[in-house]
């Protein structure tokens, strides 16, 4: 306990030593000098002075010692001084070094972050979809964002002269399926993790191919779920036959790139215009989107027909499109669910209700639900927003 107090306040000590030396040498000094013949320190107030200056090996000269005693303490003193002063200034290099490198290697002072928005991979429109980030986050801003990704300074440097309204995104450079580049990002307590399948071309010069973007991603997803358990992660994957190890990882929300694009050009053959009508959906540019808000929990319990009358007497300008069940952390989602399922004194009840854990699905949609559908604990409201509406105004109409 004393070595690590010792370590963690080692500066500290070095200048209260430091002190007391200048205080004590001063205060033996005068009481050395202040009787002998000549003597030019005679005061406390004189002492003082020329411990300051030949402590800090100023050496004016207006007082010196003539003892023996004196002036061996002196050449202590000094000597103590430019020990002091050597650390002092090798301290003050050392902070500015780092800080130089931590700007280089794109290290953050994690003490200065929170709640942010992480983001780990490259796109090559990685601009736009910053933008699109921004555009949906309304309280987001763009120092509140951290990309990790395996770049170059002077690739970065591009980006943020190509873009001056991104100048001040944050970056972790380095490969973000690393446990220690990903530790650099402060991910425990952002507000949201976002993992790219990077295919871009990387400073080798190389672009992965599709399966090794997905091995990084789950790579990505099994490094965070150790580092940053509590966080949502949101992770997008190009086979789809793989989600299983995403899942397994406690990643919240998969996105299934290619999944999408298949599924949306069979649609397209099929009714006219759909492809618009999706789009349009998750476009926050266009007349209204689709989006997710919290369901008070007053509503639990209560009949999907209860509560839809209340959300339009609330809201009467969204349109109520479906309940999303088990919603945020898969991690606290099930550990939740596995106290609940606990809690029964039948062990073939109990048996049932591990096994429905087991299987469930977090950030679960359910469209247009029958009347009787019951809201659950943890569930949002799936919604059809007009542009102009804003997450508070929304929230407290419901709620009202």
């Amino acid at each position: 306990m004393k070595l690590h107090f010792v370590t963690r306040h080692r500066m500290l000590l070095v200048v209260a030593g430091m002190t007391f030396a200048w205080l004590f040498v001063s205060w033996v000094v005068l009481l050395a000098e202040r009787d002998a013949e000549s003597a030019q320190i005679t005061t406390l107030g004189k002492a003082l002075w020329w411990g300051v200056v030949t402590f800090m090996t100023v050496g004016y000269g207006d007082l010196t010692p003539i003892t023996p005693l004196g002036r061996s303490l002196a050449v202590i003193l000094m000597f103590a001084g430019v020990f002091t002063i050597g650390i002092i200034s090798a301290k003050i290099s050392t902070y500015f070094i780092s800080q130089i490198l931590m700007e280089g290697r794109g290290k953050m002072d994690q003490s200065k972050i929170k709640n942010h928005f992480v983001v780990c991979g490259w796109k090559d429109d990685m601009a736009d979809l910053i933008r699109h980030v921004l555009l949906l986050n309304p309280t987001l801003t763009p120092e509140k964002i951290v990309v990790v990704a395996n770049k170059t300074q002077e690739q970065i440097l591009a980006f943020k002269a190509a873009d001056p309204k991104l100048k001040e995104l944050n970056f972790i450079l380095g490969e973000h399926f690393q446990q220690a580049t990903l530790e650099r990002a402060a991910p425990q307590v952002a507000r949201k993790i976002l993992i790219l399948a990077d295919t871009s071309q990387g400073p080798d010069m190389r672009k992965p191919n599709s399966m090794e973007a997905d091995a990084r991603t789950i790579m990505c997803s099994i490094a965070l779920s150790n580092i940053a358990k509590g966080t949502m992660v949101a992770a997008e994957i190009l086979d789809p036959t793989l989600d299983n190890y995403l899942k397994m990882a406690g990643v919240g929300e998969i996105i299934y790139s290619r999944e999408c694009s298949r599924l949306l050009l069979g649609s397209a053959s099929g009714s006219t215009g759909i492809a618009n009508v999706y789009h349009d959906l998750i476009d926050p540019r266009s007349g209204a989107h689709i989006a997710t808000r919290d369901i008070p929990e007053r509503f639990e319990g209560k009949t999907y027909a209860e509560f839809r009358v209340e959300f339009q007497k609330g809201a009467p300008d969204l349109l109520l499109l479906g309940i999303l069940e088990n919603t945020g952390n898969p991690h606290s989602i099930k550990e939740k669910a596995f106290a609940e399922a606990q809690r029964t004194p039948s062990v073939p009840r109990l048996i049932e209700n591990l096994q429905s854990v087991k299987t469930l699905r977090c950030n679960n949609p359910v469209f247009h639900p029958s009347a009787e559908f019951v809201i659950s604990k943890g569930s949002a409201a799936i919604i059809l927003e007009p542009k102009v509406k804003t997450a508070a105004r929304v929230k407290d109409n419901v709620a009202a």
